[in-house]
């Protein structure tokens, strides 16, 4: 057994110790960084009846994502929503509304949903760089020019980029022409994702960027979702329809009119 801060064996006999009400590891008292009075009241009674809990740093980060998860899980629901009516929709012209309903349940099953939430929320910190020309003459020397690149983005939108990591997608291969793979970033957190999405359009005119193009991280049902809708917008304009563009509500990819207000 050893100690979630230092890695260092514990020896509950000898040593002064408490453990994680969330994950029960153990701690030394003088890694906990606890107040006297803390580590009092935290003796005083059993865990199951203590009106205070002690938790270690992974379990208190695994408490501040509730509130996100729980918006995830009312945008996926809220997107569901979207979804039946569209299908309601459909079944008014197919004629084989009996079969395309057990697939619609199959689709909306709860295993789905929650896989598809937990999936969201893993790539919610994350961002996707398109069109960065690569020239590295090795992997290595690749990897070194990306981090140079997305460095340089982040420093000019006002995001903190000394540790990230940018990833290629795909394989390495400098015997080959290349297109240029996409570049994943993991940032720190969400609100550094929103912060380059909103200013990026803002450096476009710095020719270093002007190629580039900036999305979240989507997982692929939310890209069939947004397809499905490009398809539609395309058709009515096609139609005659004029003023109409594609806007995220909620999350959610919606066609609008275009107002003074939009």
């Amino acid at each position: 057994m050893s100690c979630i801060k230092c890695k260092l064996a514990v020896n509950e006999k000898a040593e002064q110790v408490i453990r994680c009400d969330g994950c029960n590891r153990t701690i030394h008292i003088l890694c906990s960084e606890l107040t006297d009075a803390e580590i009092k009241c935290l003796a005083l009674r059993p865990s199951s009846r203590r009106r205070i809990k002690y938790l270690c740093v992974d379990c208190e980060q695994g408490v501040h994502q509730i509130p996100k998860l729980i918006t995830l899980i009312n945008d996926l629901k809220e997107e569901i929503r979207h979804m039946k009516e569209k299908y309601a929709e459909l079944t008014i012209c197919s004629t084989s509304s009996t079969g395309a309903s057990s697939n619609i349940s199959n689709v909306m099953a709860s295993e789905e949903v929650i896989n598809e939430v937990f999936e969201r929320n893993k790539r919610s910190h994350n961002i996707i760089i398109y069109n960065s020309t690569e020239g590295g003459s090795s992997k290595q020397d690749q990897v070194q020019r990306d981090v140079l690149l997305v460095q340089k983005l982040l420093q000019e939108v006002g995001v903190d980029g000394g540790q990230i990591k940018p990833i290629r997608l795909g394989k390495f291969d400098s015997t080959k022409d290349r297109s240029s793979r996409l570049i994943k970033v993991r940032l720190s957190a969400t609100e550094d994702v929103f912060k380059v999405l909103r200013k990026f359009n803002q450096i476009k005119s710095n020719s270093q960027f002007s190629d580039l193009s900036v999305s979240p991280d989507r997982t692929p049902k939310q890209i069939a979702i947004f397809k499905s809708v490009k398809s539609e917008l395309l058709t009515r304009i096609a139609e005659g329809e004029s003023n109409l563009k594609i806007k995220y509500r909620n999350g959610i990819p919606t066609i609008v009119h275009l107002t003074s207000e939009n």
